[in-house]
């Protein structure tokens, strides 16, 4: 890695670069599309859809060919091995780090499987003994859904969604992730001792991710409880979503620091675009969701392999 600038302050994607959320965000969207008797995607399918904030993400969803709601992970941080006995694309996260095999994985494919077989489920009816228990109880009781069950399933009569279903979808997945919001997601490995390093050293922290701002902040206080981040800032918190820069000024506002004098590291394409647009440091991290070969092309300031070499974009204040 050569970068010739020395940043005052890291600001961070979340999603895909310091946390591996795509087992959550595969349950929060497979439980909303099961509520409307619609098939699930794997979590592989999942994790071509993130990145642009939770409304497109239902989009993509629902424009998406059905996938299998397959094992990926067997539980030790390693990927099931496909029919042609490769190893299918997995997060880096260890043994240590990789909880045992979620029930968005579990649940849900069994679920469809039954639905497939039995028709769709009726409207607010939630599998207690094969889905993730609800907290408190509170999903069963009250319905994780909510709204009109029979005008909603109505939404998806159109061969191409409109607005109203997207919306629809969305809000669904919200209120799952609201219930979840850190339930099998882990950070990659590395990432919090790099972290707290660069916390040692006076660097400034900050997190700008599309992901709602009422789910960013618990799942990074959940991630990294002995990580103070001086600015935390996802969608929904009064300002456009990246690559919109206003989240980037806002967070520079609060540093009391320049875009120059920042970097933002990120695993997508909309990060690197959010930096150009900001006018700060464009750092791409490769073991996120990102296709390197598309990040490439970007022309990031960098492109990283490992979290510890993060520590050389910054002087030690």
């Amino acid at each position: 890695m050569t970068v010739m600038a020395k940043y005052r302050a890291i600001l961070f994607d979340l999603d895909g670069t310091l946390v591996d959320t795509i087992p959550d965000i595969a349950h929060a969207v497979n439980m909303a599309l099961g509520e409307l008797g619609r098939p699930g995607h794997s979590v592989d399918a999942c994790r071509e859809m993130v990145g642009w904030g939770v409304h497109e993400l239902a989009r993509r969803a629902l424009l998406a060919v059905p996938s299998p709601v397959s094992e990926e992970y067997d539980g030790t941080g390693e990927a099931a091995p496909d029919e042609g006995g490769g190893k299918r694309r997995h997060a880096q996260s260890t043994k240590e780090q990789r909880p045992e095999r979620p029930d968005c994985e579990q649940g849900p494919g069994r679920l469809h499987r039954q639905r497939r077989e039995q028709g769709p489920a009726q409207p607010g009816r939630q599998d207690r003994e094969q889905g993730p228990a609800q907290p408190g109880g509170q999903d069963r009781e009250q319905g994780c859904a909510g709204g009109d069950e029979a005008s909603s399933v109505a939404l998806w009569a159109e061969r191409t969604p409109s607005e109203a279903a997207v919306e629809d979808l969305a809000e669904r997945i919200a209120r799952w992730f609201r219930a979840r919001p850190y339930q099998y997601s882990r950070p990659y490995e590395g990432v919090r001792e790099v972290l707290e390093a660069l916390e040692e050293r006076g660097v400034g922290l900050g997190v700008v991710t599309n992901k709602p701002h009422e789910i960013a902040e618990p799942v990074c206080h959940a991630a990294f409880p002995s990580v103070q981040f001086a600015s935390i800032h996802g969608a929904g918190n009064g300002l456009p979503p990246k690559p919109d820069p206003s989240a980037i000024y806002r967070t520079c506002e609060r540093l009391e620091i320049t875009p120059a004098e920042a970097v933002l590291v990120g695993d997508s394409v909309v990060d690197v675009r959010t930096a150009r647009n900001a006018g700060c440091g464009a750092v791409a991290v490769r073991w996120g969701y990102g296709a390197p070969r598309v990040l490439e092309e970007e022309r990031p300031d960098a492109l990283v392999d490992r979290p510890d070499e993060l520590l050389e974009l910054c002087v030690e204040l």
